[in-house]
């Protein structure tokens, strides 16, 4: 019995170190290639309705997990950055700017697998289909990451280190409409709101369409005050991303495919004033782009405040493991002097 108890603290050991082995932050050797403007016929027009281009790249990579990028978040002031992957890896990364402040490349890249919380690697397509992330601070002021997955519908939090880039993972308590959610029309988007703001500290989590594909998108506001809301839909978009501005305002990004009209992205902006529960949120178009513009999949976007003090804005496309499209970073800054005034908020329903 000595023997087996040992034995079996032994296997138990074991598999804690190749846990913590397949969990360990690994490099990713990529490559960026610099794409000198955002309309291909004009690669010198600077401003797109609020929107002023600051520069942006395709990222390479020979390593096959680099791939499927579905969302992105800045930690900090534009250098250093997190992404998920929907085939289960964390991605961290910082972006590297030249003299003038142009973003040109992505450096010291690391990725880890995203773990269960007995800390193995997910085993299925379903369990490991992350598709949203956002970075916060814990309630006992630690950082973590939050990561919405679709398929088996959850979000989850995990602790976040330069050493091991992420803890186990908690399930956060989520509605059961959320885990009612189309197979392939789960959470697309988490952002924590920032402080100082209406939502300061909730987790706002939107679904990428209704099962009724006309209908509304669905929405959800985590944490005390919380509830479901709609965020009005708008033409043939899906929500693929959101990331919240510094005064609570919340941006949207959507995407557009069909036969007819290929691909288009859109980036919409809801007033905090407008985002509540029980609320339809109406939200004003930044920025709408198609082939004509240096464009992809896009499926990630992320805000921070500038050095100077003004608001930076980046999406991330997803190239769906396939040669025929790309991994692209693209920047722009918020010109608030360009932004149409607020609608005023519409009625609570």
């Amino acid at each position: 019995m000595r023997r087996a108890g040992g034995l079996a603290a032994a296997v138990l050991a074991l598999g804690a170190t190749l846990a913590a082995a397949q969990a360990a932050p690994e490099p990713v050797a990529v490559e960026s290639r610099t794409i000198e403007g955002f309309r291909r016929s004009d690669p010198e027009q600077r401003f797109f309705g609020a929107l002023e281009w600051v520069g942006g790249f395709e990222i390479v990579s020979r390593d096959g997990r680099f791939s499927a990028l579905s969302s992105l978040t800045a930690i900090d002031d534009g250098t250093h950055f997190l992404a998920v992957a929907d085939t289960g890896y964390l991605f961290e990364t910082m972006v590297a700017r030249d003299a003038e402040g142009r973003p040109i490349g992505w450096t010291d890249t690391r990725l880890s697998r995203l773990l269960d919380a007995d800390g193995e690697p997910y085993r299925s397509k379903s369990a490991a289909d992350a598709e949203a992330l956002d970075y916060a601070l814990a309630p006992d002021g630690s950082p973590e990451v939050l990561v919405a997955f679709e398929g088996d519908h959850r979000i989850e939090a995990m602790a976040f280190s330069e050493a091991d880039m992420q803890g186990l993972p908690t399930a956060l308590p989520i509605p059961d409409a959320i885990t009612h959610l189309g197979g392939n029309r789960g959470l697309e988007a988490i952002a924590v709101a920032p402080a100082g703001t209406p939502l300061a500290g909730h987790i706002v989590a939107i679904g990428e369409r209704d099962r009724d594909g006309d209908a509304d998108i669905p929405g959800w506001i985590l944490g005390v005050d919380g509830g479901a809301f709609r965020l009005r839909r708008v033409g043939n978009y899906d929500v693929t991303d959101a990331a919240f501005l510094p005064n609570g305002d919340l941006l949207v990004l959507e995407r557009a495919f069909s036969i007819t009209d290929l691909l288009a992205m859109r980036i919409r902006l809801i007033a905090a004033a407008d985002l509540m529960p029980s609320r339809t949120a109406d939200a004003a178009v930044l920025l709408e782009a198609d082939l004509a513009y240096e464009i992809d999949n896009m499926e990630g976007i992320a805000s921070w405040t500038r050095p100077d003090g003004g608001i930076a804005i980046a999406v991330l496309s997803d190239d769906n493991e396939s040669f025929l499209q790309r991994t692209i970073y693209l920047e722009f800054r918020l010109d608030p002097d360009r932004l149409a005034p607020h609608p005023p908020p519409r009625p609570q329903l």
